[in-house]
């Protein structure tokens, strides 16, 4: 939903990082970590409820631990099984996984350059980890979005580049609406995104998805060429 709050998580066995965006989604700001027992993920369900509620939350951006040569791990299965978790217990809320490797590297380097003690680094590390997580997500959120009937991609150093959509489709499945497209000097290159609520596009998250947009790709093609 546009101007709507995202909330940022990162999840441990005992803790969960918590980042939340202004209504504007530019400003992202670290909550608290909250702490559990070991495993006990329903105690951590319960306090991601009470900020979509407290909030009025649609979406969230959880970190998804990855190996860093980009295969998952034991820890991945862990942020998708939570991912389910949120999902079958606020079905309103759409949940994202975002990769999330070397955040929480990158925020105790920020706060060992802030000069902060070991014990109150421990004690916040993982919000900001979190808050890392969601401005990586809102980041790429910002990098494509539909104009005009084209795709426009804007790059790191702000450049602006036009992508042609190919076509459209909506899963009654899913209940995603999806996009493929491709760069006019590559047309045989494909694309496929989800085009969100606010008119971004998105990655494709899971296999089932990828599965079901190949058979449609197949049956459209099949049709222009008849």
């Amino acid at each position: 939903m546009i101007n709507s709050r995202v909330l940022g998580l990162d999840l441990g066995d005992r803790t969960l990082g918590i980042a939340l965006s202004d209504p504007t989604r530019i400003i992202v700001s670290p909550i608290e970590t909250f702490r559990f027992d070991d495993k006990d993920f329903l105690k951590a369900l319960e306090r991601v409820e009470y900020y979509c509620k407290k909030e009025d939350i649609h979406e969230i951006a959880l970190g998804l631990p990855l190996n860093m040569n980009g295969s998952e791990s034991q820890r991945s299965s862990l942020s998708r099984e939570f991912k389910k978790m949120i999902e079958e217990r606020l079905p309103n809320v759409f949940v994202a996984l975002v990769d999330e490797r070397a955040t929480t590297l990158e925020a105790t380097r920020y706060l060992l350059d802030a000069d902060m003690s070991r014990k109150k680094r421990k004690a916040v590390v993982d919000a900001l980890a979190a808050q890392i997580i969601l401005e990586s997500y809102l980041a790429r959120r910002k990098k494509m979005k539909i104009e005009d009937n084209k795709i426009i991609f804007i790059d790191e150093d702000g450049k602006q580049e036009e992508l042609q959509i190919y076509f459209t489709y909506h899963s009654e499945k899913s209940q995603k609406n999806y996009v493929y497209f491709y760069h006019e000097e590559t047309p045989d290159e494909l694309i496929a995104g989800v085009i969100e609520p606010d008119g971004t596009v998105s990655d494709i998250e899971t296999d089932e998805e990828y599965d079901e947009l190949d058979e449609v790709l197949e049956e459209y093609e099949s049709e222009d060429e008849n």
